[in-house]
């Protein structure tokens, strides 16, 4: 059995967790803080681009989300499975 080396963010976790949403569950939050790798895929950003033009979202995102997504992502060291070799 091999060991689990990160975490694969689905976009809720994701988007909970960048915007400090209150609905990231304590045990979320606290794997998410661990010693792991954290791991995005590009589908999220997909998810997003479609939940954002449908306006199918229960909070909002600021217009330029893509942006502020990509360097957030950079700061925390967060990889987007898209990038891996």
């Amino acid at each position: 059995m091999k060991k689990v080396k990160g975490w694969l963010l689905d976009t809720h976790a994701l988007l909970w967790m960048l915007y400090g949403d209150k609905r990231l569950s304590a045990a979320a939050a606290k794997a998410i803080d661990g010693d792991r790798l954290l791991y995005v895929s590009v589908a999220s950003f997909w998810e997003i681009a479609i939940k954002q033009g449908s306006k199918r979202f229960d909070f909002e995102i600021d217009p330029s989300w893509d942006e502020l997504f990509q360097n957030e992502l950079k700061r925390i060291r967060v990889v987007e499975l898209s990038t891996l070799p």
